[in-house]
């Protein structure tokens, strides 16, 4: 299912219901918390080595705005 098409009651937000949609963040965090992100770079073989390279590559916590605030 394309992220556009899922709908908050989808995702079991109940319209009104601060508690039960509270419930519901804490789950979805729980969940995101617990998951990884990897990535493996697989390189093609080269001739004419020995080849040797350090990158120091600099990462920063991924920000996603705010869309919706069912909390109100």
């Amino acid at each position: 299912m394309p992220f556009a098409d899922i709908s908050a009651t989808a995702l079991g937000f109940v319209e009104g219901d601060v508690q039960a949609n509270q419930k519901m963040m804490q789950l979805f965090q729980q969940q995101i918390s617990q998951t990884t992100t990897f990535y493996t770079l697989t390189l093609k073989p080269v001739q004419n080595g020995p080849f040797a390279a350090q990158y120091d590559i600099t990462v920063q916590d991924l920000q996603l705005p705010k869309q919706v605030d069912l909390s109100q």
